[in-house]
């Protein structure tokens, strides 16, 4: 076995399981206003 297929073997078990999603967190306001000239998608 070579140094190159071990490193192959530990990146698959690492990318074996999809990560879990991290829960919605609600942000605070901090301002009221949009500020002039935003522009953007969200």
């Amino acid at each position: 076995m070579t140094t190159e297929a071990s490193t192959r073997k530990a990146w698959a078990k690492a990318l074996a399981r999809p990560a879990t999603e991290f829960p919605l967190t609600q942000l605070p306001i901090l301002a009221s206003e949009i500020p002039p000239g935003l522009r953007g998608t969200l």
